[in-house]
């Protein structure tokens, strides 16, 4: 799964509101997220979040996509990676030991970090654009798709279990995954890796 050209491009173009709203609730929990995972301080990680998009900021116009996927997710990447090393190089010189050594970075090892982000992007962004649309249906369409998404029952077991007929509950998991393919078009491009 990849950031869709066309959202850059509006972000890169025009920076409507809208556009980077839809940026943030994809991206921002997941560079939170890839922040703890390097170990950095909670009460630091808003900081170098705000570094991380304010670079993101200025630097769009400036990145250049080769069409390959996962370009940008690496780019972005990058950039955390890089604020995250300013941080820790910041840190590393206001901070001693008692013999005046400088404080050992405790960092994980970077191909882990950088595969653990990889993984995670394509699982957040889908969870994200799940949450984004889950208010458009009702409880029980949504607990379809979920039953047979989620725990994969079969369109039989969940309808014995919610009451429906098996054509309704296949019906129900169709404009779940509809209405995700067509919001992922407009925010994501959908592609293997």
């Amino acid at each position: 799964m990849e950031t869709s050209l066309s959202l850059l491009d509006r972000l890169t173009r025009c920076a409507d509101d809208l556009s980077w709203e839809q940026f943030l609730l994809i991206y921002q929990p997941l560079i939170l997220r890839q922040l703890d995972r390097m170990n950095i301080a909670t009460q630091d990680c808003d900081d170098i979040l705000q570094e991380t998009l304010k670079s993101v900021h200025q630097s769009l116009s400036g990145f250049a996509h080769n069409g390959r996927v996962g370009a940008f997710r690496r780019w972005l990447y990058s950039i955390v990676q890089q604020r995250a090393s300013q941080y820790r190089q910041k840190l590393n010189k206001s901070q001693f030991l008692g013999q005046g050594h400088l404080l050992e970075e405790q960092i994980d090892d970077t191909n882990d970090l950088e595969a653990a982000w990889d993984q995670e992007h394509d699982r957040f962004v889908i969870q994200r654009l799940l949450t984004m649309i889950e208010p458009e249906f009702t409880k029980t369409t949504w607990l379809a798709f979920e039953l047979q998404t989620g725990q994969e029952l079969s369109p039989a077991q969940v309808a014995g279990e919610l009451g429906m007929s098996i054509n309704a509950v296949m019906i129900a998991k169709s404009r779940v995954l509809r209405r995700l393919r067509q919001l992922g078009r407009q925010l994501v491009d959908f592609g293997d890796e």
